[in-house]
Formats: C-alpha cells, sequence, structure tokens
C-alpha cells in the first residue's frame, strides 16, 4: 500500500467514527501563549462552537497580522474557563481531528492553566480521543 493509500485509508477510519474538527487562533506560539478564538463543526459541517475568547495578556501585534484578531475584538468576550464550560461537554465521548494536534492541545491546556482550570480531565480525555489530521 502507498503511502498515499494508507493515509485515504486512515482518514476513513476517522470519518467512521464521526468525529469533530476543532481549530484554534493564537496570542502566539511560546510557552505563554493562549487562545484567542475557537472552533469545533462536526463532520457534516455543523458550527458546534465559533467563539473569540478574551486572553489574559493581551494579543501581539504580529499574532494578530497573521489572523486578523486584535484586542478590540475581544474586548467583550468570554475568557477560556467559560468557554471551556461550554466545550468540554461537546467534546466528550467524541473522536477529535485537529490539523496541528500537539499544538492546539498544549494551546487548550496552556489557556486552560491561564484561566485558573486545574480540573483537566475532559482535556485528557478529549487528548486520548484525538488525532492529527497534519500527520494523518
Amino acid at each position: 500500500m502507498t503511502d498515499q493509500e494508507q493515509a485515504a485509508s486512515n482518514a476513513r477510519l476517522v470519518m467512521q467514527q464521526s468525529p469533530v474538527f476543532l481549530d484554534t487562533e493564537t496570542t502566539g506560539l511560546r510557552r505563554d501563549a493562549e487562545i484567542c478564538e475557537i472552533a469545533v463543526i462536526d463532520h457534516h459541517g455543523t458550527v458546534i462552537l465559533d467563539q473569540l475568547v478574551k486572553p489574559i495578556s493581551p494579543i501581539p501585534p504580529d499574532a494578530a497580522r497573521i489572523h486578523g484578531i486584535t484586542n478590540e475584538d475581544v474586548a467583550t468576550a468570554p475568557h477560556f474557563n467559560d468557554v471551556w464550560r461550554v466545550l468540554s461537554p461537546q467534546l466528550a465521548g467524541r473522536t477529535l481531528v485537529i490539523f496541528n494536534a500537539e499544538y492546539d492541545l498544549r494551546l487548550l491546556d496552556q489557556s486552560l492553566s491561564f484561566a485558573g482550570v486545574s480540573d483537566k480531565r475532559e482535556l485528557y480525555a478529549a487528548k486520548g480521543n484525538s488525532h492529527c489530521a497534519m500527520k494523518l
């Protein structure tokens, strides 16, 4: 089986699990970065969540230039702990597909920490049910 055939086979197997797809925009790439937007759609393309998030620290100009989200855009947005309360039940028991899973899962963890959330059981469960589309 070629690499391309293997990738297609892997994708079919993941799609049979009715996954949800998650994407984030962030304040940067480093260990102090946070999520400033998060979106989740189901395998039919139905939007589950599309939410701006007010990070603890300001969005740096270089990040805003990349994704177009400014501090003014998130000024009245909820903080990540409030968004997570809505999102985590939507992810429970679901297969999760993320383009760069390692990065976005790290940013979910960091954003929870910055928001003061110490109980991360739902995040750890989501990590266990996640697939990286970039690696697939």
